[in-house]
């Protein structure tokens, strides 16, 4: 016994020694069985225990007036951790358990397992966030990664960050990409090709109102972004790129308050074409194939083809500039197997001009307060020659206008049956793309304007190179620096 250490320190066993004189002074006044020693024996007792535990009684006594029998409460309190801590090993059991049966469920049976994994076109977010970032500054773009739970968010500052959702204490990485701030995030997978990459990474493309363009690599091994080109060109502001795939190769598009809208390579940063299909600001675009939506400051869209530049149909309705244009693109969910398909995401016409464009519809938001969804006309098609404007018809067409937003509505996206608003009104809005109803709205979210929101691809036919992951997140963020992540 002698040569036993008490693995304690001098402080440990003073409270200790402290803790053991209470108790017994606590026994002798509380425990029935006490009576079998008188006052004089129990008061010599407690004298000749606090000599060999060389403890001062009158420091005993404030001690355990300030912290009564703490010992007890110890112990009782190790006993709670330790069935917790039962729990929980039971539970992390468990749920090992169930990984190992999906995974040999998966292995096994794989292709009749995805099969029934098909999308949840009807699926509106949560009322509440399950994940809130807050920043130093106002936020002005994110981005969902395409693979990974991570969020890329650009700021007024010019700096970017990306986030695990489901890890969100410390960012995994931040640059200063920009000296002014981000006005667009896109993302993209590239894929090996030719050896040119060892590992499938994500390309992402930033702009700014600095009048660049600046292209990174995520690198998943070190949660790094890998600046490798900046795209110099644009005489003003830059108000939104999109990376597209076209056959083997990333492209992208960008808009500017020049008026212009350029295509680019890439993997080398040469400029493919430059046109000029508005006479003022160039707000917002989206790219499907070989076409170009555009929403400008002049409150129109146009839809050009981006290869030869030719300007093919016009959209006129709105009283304010257009702040943002999707294409509304069909699913490619056959329609017997999804029957509540709406409408405006039913498989085009085989053999048709449509079919050929592989589009009929979009959306565009206004700082008017209004969304209106439109169907874009078919240009005229001439064999081994671009397309032209049809003589016939070249304005879209209006089918529907979305009121409700008390101010100027600044990003849209669209996913299964209906498509998702954010403004400067405070709120994020869900409409229903078969009637145009509101069906949810979210006004908590934020204190202030809703600059941007981002949402999972959903299976539409897309030019992103990759299938749709199915995830159910939406993701937004504002001027009150923060981003909010609503998930299933």
């Amino acid at each position: 016994m002698n040569s036993w250490q008490l693995p304690l320190s001098e402080a440990q066993k003073k409270d200790l020694d402290i803790n053991v004189l209470q108790y017994i002074r606590w026994c002798c006044e509380a425990r029935s069985d006490s009576q079998k020693l008188t006052h004089e024996e129990k008061q010599i007792l407690i004298d000749k225990l606090s000599i060999l535990l060389d403890v001062d009684l009158e420091k005993s006594d404030s001690i355990s007036a300030e912290k009564p029998l703490t010992l007890p409460r110890k112990w009782n309190s190790i006993v709670r951790l330790q069935h917790r801590i039962m729990s929980l090993e039971q539970h992390s059991r468990d749920l090992t358990e169930e990984l190992e049966s999906l995974n040999a469920q998966i292995n096994n049976n794989g292709p009749q397992i995805l099969n029934k994994l098909k999308i949840n076109i009807n699926w509106i977010p949560k009322n509440y966030p399950q994940c809130s970032i807050t920043l130093e500054t106002s936020i002005s773009a994110i981005k969902l990664h395409p693979q990974l739970p991570i969020i890329f968010i650009g700021t007024d500052n010019g700096k970017l960050y990306a986030y695990d959702i489901f890890n969100y204490s410390l960012p995994l990485d931040s640059t200063q990409a920009h000296i002014k701030g981000i006005t667009s995030i896109d993302a993209i997978m590239e894929f090996k090709n030719n050896n040119k990459t060892e590992e499938p990474s994500a390309i992402i493309a930033t702009s700014s109102k600095d009048l660049s363009i600046k292209l990174f690599r995520w690198s998943a091994k070190e949660n790094k972004f890998l600046l490798f080109r900046v795209l110099m060109n644009h005489e003003h502001i830059v108000s939104e790129v999109k990376l597209f795939r076209k056959l083997n190769n990333i492209y992208l598009a960008s808009c500017s308050r020049d008026t212009s809208i350029r295509i680019w390579t890439a993997e080398d940063g040469m400029i493919l074409n430059s046109f000029h299909p508005h006479n003022e600001w160039v707000r917002c675009l989206d790219v499907s194939g070989d076409f170009v939506l555009s929403g400008s400051q002049d409150a129109s869209l146009r839809l050009t083809h981006w290869p030869s530049g030719n300007g093919l149909s016009i959209g006129i309705g709105h009283e304010f500039p257009i702040e943002s244009v999707k294409f509304i693109l069909p699913l490619s969910t056959n329609e017997k197997a999804s029957p509540t398909i709406n409408y405006l995401r039913k498989p085009l016409e085989i053999d048709s001009d449509y079919e050929k464009m592989s589009f009929k519809y979009c959306a565009s938001a206004s700082r008017d307060r209004l969304i209106k969804i439109w169907e874009i006309p078919t240009p005229r098609f001439v064999m081994h020659r671009p397309p032209v404007p049809n003589s016939s018809n070249s304005n879209f067409k209006c089918i529907m206008t979305l009121k409700g937003h008390a101010s100027w509505v600044k990003d849209l996206r669209i996913r299964g049956n209906y498509l998702f608003s954010c403004s400067d009104d405070k709120t994020i809005r869900c409409w229903n793309l078969e009637n145009g109803e509101c069906v949810k709205q979210w006004t908590d979210l934020h204190s202030g304007f809703v600059t941007c929101l981002d949402m999972d691809p959903d299976g539409g036919t897309n030019d992103t190179g990759q299938q749709s992951l199915q995830r159910e997140i939406m993701a937004t963020g504002g001027l009150d620096s923060k981003c909010n992540i609503l998930f299933r």
